[in-house]
């Protein structure tokens, strides 16, 4: 019995030799089975984790490593590292919060809190994850065989006796060339939607710099500015830029843009990137879109028109046609009542007395696009009168996209819609938006001479009581 057992434990461990020897020499042989599994459990680890954790992931790292930069870099005057912390969030959130004066950065804060503000910029973060999708989401597609790569005629006939089977067959080949397809088709549109957002983010960010870098060239008073603040003209310009199209706000000039509001094109070619690089974005995306599919052929042109059809499915930020008109309405509504209240009750106030009546429309148009996402200031906003405050308070609250997305059927996509949007903003929430207005409006007086009896806090829990 003894003998037995040896014999099978010698057995046993000269199969284990056997095995371990065979695994061994197959991975010598496969040098790139190693990447290929290395691969594999990266796209396993990033499908295991949630869209969020990873987007949370990236802003706080982000965060942490502009802080540690900002708070190391070698300046006059030392900076500590909780305002290095808060400023590199603020640049990497896109919120425009400086808790120090921006002169006191040195050119590598500066330089970092630029390269922040690209990391964080919604249309730069919008064309991660289709770039991740296709490094890491997407099967290997193998070429279907074409005709004359298909079985001879001998063996299909030789087949022929089981003509039921080979129906079946055929019918089954033929979903899953439908299937793949649909899958060839997904691959190429996320191809094409991820060249199309970052070829329109450096579109817009190199367009707008040499505008503004233009700008400031041949204008003596804008050129003057940069001399008596200390700024490169072309780190401005760049800086303003990539700034206005993440809605930043972030300004290499202690006083924003105040010192510039007489820049007219200059605010014409940021207040644009300001709109197209937020509440315009969809919009935008679906006229390149929409102008590649006209100007294509063939296999491009379907394409395009299966991006334009799929809309959502394929990229989060183009949206379908009624809700893309509904954003380009509700803008031009919210900007046009800023722009009217601005102009008709401020025309004479503080903020806006020292400028020409051109410039004054100019002024408000601007603030108007920039006080509701963007954070830049081209007069001071706090010598705006009550009416003016609130309701630019108002359109800060809401959301650059003021869409409710509807799952429902086309036909009731299509008849619905616009009932369902105006049933969102006509809501009670929007009455006591607009009593509050009216009240501001009819009390101005009241308010600035008398400001402790009429006050905001007063009228609002008057009204919501």
């Amino acid at each position: 019995m003894v003998l037995c057992i040896e014999e099978e434990e010698k057995k046993r461990m000269a199969g284990t030799e056997h095995s371990f020897c065979k695994n061994n020499g197959s991975h010598i042989r496969n040098d790139e089975g190693f990447r290929t599994q290395a691969s594999i459990f990266v796209v396993k680890w990033v499908k295991r984790h949630p869209f969020l954790g990873l987007h949370l992931a990236y802003f706080v790292v982000c965060s942490l490593a502009g802080g540690m930069s900002l708070w190391a870099a070698r300046k006059p005057e030392p900076l500590p590292f909780l305002d290095a912390l808060f400023n590199a969030v603020s640049a990497v959130t896109e919120t425009g919060l400086p808790s120090v004066a921006i002169h006191r950065f040195s050119l590598s804060d500066r330089l970092t809190l630029l390269v922040l503000m690209v990391l964080g910029a919604q249309t730069f973060t919008a064309a991660i994850p289709l770039f991740l999708r296709r490094l890491l989401g997407l099967p290997h597609i193998h070429p279907r065989p074409t005709f004359h790569q298909r079985a001879p005629p001998d063996r299909n006939c030789a087949a022929a006796s089981h003509l039921l089977p080979l129906v079946d067959s055929t019918v089954n080949s033929d979903a899953k060339d439908v299937a793949d397809d649909e899958l060839l088709m997904d691959v190429e549109a996320l191809r094409i939607m991820s060249w199309v957002t970052a070829a329109n983010y450096l579109l817009c960010v190199l367009v707008g710099f040499v505008a503004c870098r233009l700008c400031i060239l041949y204008s003596p008073h804008a050129t003057s500015v940069m001399k008596e603040n200390q700024v490169d003209p072309a780190l401005f310009a760049l800086f303003a830029v990539v700034s206005a199209y993440g809605n930043c706000g972030y300004i290499l000039l202690d006083e924003n843009l105040v010192p510039l509001n007489r820049s007219s094109a200059m605010l014409f070619f940021l207040g644009a990137l300001l709109l197209m690089g937020n509440t315009l974005y969809p919009p935008t995306m679906r006229l390149w879109i929409w102008f590649l599919q006209k100007t294509s052929r063939g296999g491009k042109k379907r394409v395009y028109e299966y991006i334009l059809a799929s809309q959502k499915r394929r990229f989060t930020h183009l949206l379908p046609k009624n809700e893309t008109i509904w954003l380009l309405v509700c803008s031009l509504v919210i900007n046009g009542c800023q722009v009217l209240c601005m102009s008709g009750v401020d025309w004479k106030s503080d903020a806006l007395k020292d400028l020409g009546a051109g410039y004054k429309l100019l002024a408000s148009l601007f603030q108007s696009i920039a006080t509701r996402t963007g954070g830049m200031n081209v007069v001071n906003v706090a010598t705006f009168s009550s009416p003016t405050i609130f309701l630019t308070l108002a359109a800060m609250y809401i959301p650059g996209y003021p869409i409710r997305s509807i799952r429902q059927s086309i036909s009731n996509l299509e008849r619905k819609f616009f009932v369902t949007q105006l049933s969102t903003i006509l809501s009670k929430y929007g009455f006591l938006f607009v009593a509050i207005f009216l009240i501001c409006f009819f009390e101005r007086d009241s308010m600035r001479n008398d400001p402790v009896n009429f006050s905001f806090f007063n009228i609002i829990y008057e009204l919501a009581r």
